[in-house]
């Protein structure tokens, strides 16, 4: 059987099961998804220690740090968590009945990456609205996909097969249509895989798209005293180090703001530091000879403006492990990732706004610490900009179920009724 003919089985397969969910009460399927929730958030349940297991070998992560990311993203999804999130965008949960609202007949959907958070996440969230999932799984993580799908089958057998996993190559274009004939589908990648599937979509199909973000951090270090820097890097290396730097939610620039040349250097120090510690304990992955190779030409070229008389220094592991750079501007550069951080002076708030501002339209979460009677004005000004998540340091790879992920609803988006497919062509 060709892929093409697989993605056919499956969408009849789906169509079946969806009419299995008739019966079922919102209150029923609701809970069962929650139930769920709660299993992946349990350390010792099936699910969790499988992937634990396999996604070190399938994404290239240490097992440490798998461990550690999996502990602190579960952390606050809770079954409850799931509950407020349907009640809040949806409303009052019905007894015994169903909402009017519903989503389509078949939703297909694109995951990337290799965190397991947002996979989890995609799968489910159909399921609530009452429709069914074809899924493909990421290139990089051919793991979760599976994994999820199971654990929803052992909770609740009929939702379970209301969801298929099916692998298949982009280049791949008769499955690819195949897979794209949904009326609803939702990706999740980077701009050019938007671009490709857009291309492939007709307009009277819903689409819901999840693009390339990046998060920074702010740091006012002249309100940092010298006994708190520790404990203050120590967290910003966690949001760092965690999942290797490779998701949205992890920072790839630290602002300071105000501080003078002794207290940057003072943090950045500490920061690296910590960094060290931090792997020691959690390792990095492996990276490719590309991302090796990117990571020692962004440290000779900070080198290089040292040498031309420019106030920059490199702090590094003797590998590739990890890298602090402070910058004598807060000019952007590229991002090498896999625990590569940059630090960079910015005089007050207004100039760390108009530092930020050219990132806007991929912008995902800024971390923010030493801001005390300044930080909610400096939020209200962050999210405007198109922040989407702003916390305390140690706490940026673990945002709530509801965190509105590229400032979109996570379930209206997907209603179909009433709905307009071309409301999320631009996301």
């Amino acid at each position: 059987m060709s892929p093409a003919d697989r993605i056919d089985s499956a969408v009849r397969s789906l169509e079946h099961a969806r009419s299995s969910l008739d019966a079922r009460s919102d209150q029923e399927i609701v809970a069962a998804l929650a139930k769920v929730f709660d299993l992946w958030r349990d350390p010792n349940s099936d699910c969790r220690r499988e992937l634990e297991a396999r996604l070190p070998g399938a994404a290239g992560f240490t097992s440490e740090t798998v461990r550690a990311g999996l502990n602190v993203g579960f952390e606050p999804w809770t079954g409850d968590a799931f509950t407020r999130l349907v009640i809040n965008e949806l409303g009052a949960i019905p007894e015994g009945g169903r909402r009017t609202a519903v989503g389509h007949p078949l939703t297909s959907v694109v995951l990337a990456g290799s965190i397991p958070m947002p996979s989890l996440l995609s799968i489910v969230l159909p399921l609530v609205l009452r429709s069914p999932v074809l899924c493909k799984p990421a290139s990089r993580d051919l793991v979760t996909a599976s994994l999820v799908a199971e654990s929803i089958h052992t909770v609740d057998p009929l939702l379970g097969d209301c969801v298929a996993i099916v692998p298949f190559e982009k280049e791949d274009t008769a499955t690819a249509r195949a897979f794209f004939a949904s009326p609803c589908v939702v990706v999740t990648g980077s701009s050019e895989t938007i671009q490709e599937v857009e291309s492939q979509l007709g307009p009277n199909q819903t689409r819901l798209f999840y693009g390339h973000r990046v998060s920074v951090g702010a740091v006012n270090v002249a309100a940092i005293d010298a006994h708190s820097i520790a404990s203050l890097t120590e967290r910003l290396a966690v949001d760092v180090s965690l999942w290797d730097q490779l998701g949205c939610l992890s920072p790839i620039h630290f602002y300071l703001v105000g501080g003078s040349d002794a207290q940057i250097d003072n943090f950045a120090s500490s920061l690296a530091a910590a960094l060290e510690a931090h792997e020691k304990q959690c390792p990095r992955g492996e990276i490719t000879i590309d991302a090796a190779a990117g990571i020692s030409r962004e440290r000779s070229n900070a080198k290089m403006r040292n040498a031309l008389g420019h106030n920059t220094r490199v702090l590094a592991s003797e590998g590739t492990q990890w890298t602090v750079v402070t910058e004598h501007d807060a000019t952007l550069r590229a991002a090498p990732l896999h625990r590569f951080i940059r630090l960079s002076p910015v005089a007050d708030t207004p100039e760390l706004i108009n530092t930020i501002a050219p990132m806007a339209d991929v912008l995902a979460g800024v971390v923010l610490a030493g801001f005390a009677e300044d930080r909610a004005a400096l939020a209200r000004d962050l999210k405007d900009l198109g922040a989407s998540r702003i916390c305390e340091p140690g706490e940026l790879q673990a945002p709530p179920l509801d965190w509105p992920r590229d400032n979109q609803p996570l379930l209206r988006a997907m209603i179909a009724t009433g709905a307009n497919p071309r409301a999320n062509a631009d996301a």
